[in-house]
């Protein structure tokens, strides 16, 4: 495979047309962290991963800010060891 490509993104709401519009599939993240992770392997010969912070457990909103950010770049890089790392909105 050639370059991976990080996404990382704050809302599911966000996400969802980029994810679909990909055609990714959920993959799994550190089950100790919220993050939702997709990857599409063929995107014009790369593999694009979208990491999606994850949901507050407590009040059911995305978590959206920098240090939500900051541990899901830091994971999904540790996880993919991405060639590019694009952070898209709040994120």
């Amino acid at each position: 495979m050639g370059v991976t490509v990080a996404v990382v993104m704050a809302m599911r709401a966000e996400a969802a047309p980029v994810i679909s519009g990909l055609g990714a599939h959920e993959v799994a993240a550190p089950a100790a962290l919220p993050h939702r992770w997709y990857v599409a392997d063929e995107v014009d010969g790369a593999r694009v991963v979208i990491a999606v912070n994850g949901v507050d457990a407590r009040h059911g909103v995305d978590l959206i800010g920098t240090e939500p950010a900051v541990m899901n770049t830091t994971a999904v890089c540790a996880a993919f060891s991405p060639d590019v790392v694009i952070s898209a909105g709040a994120a």
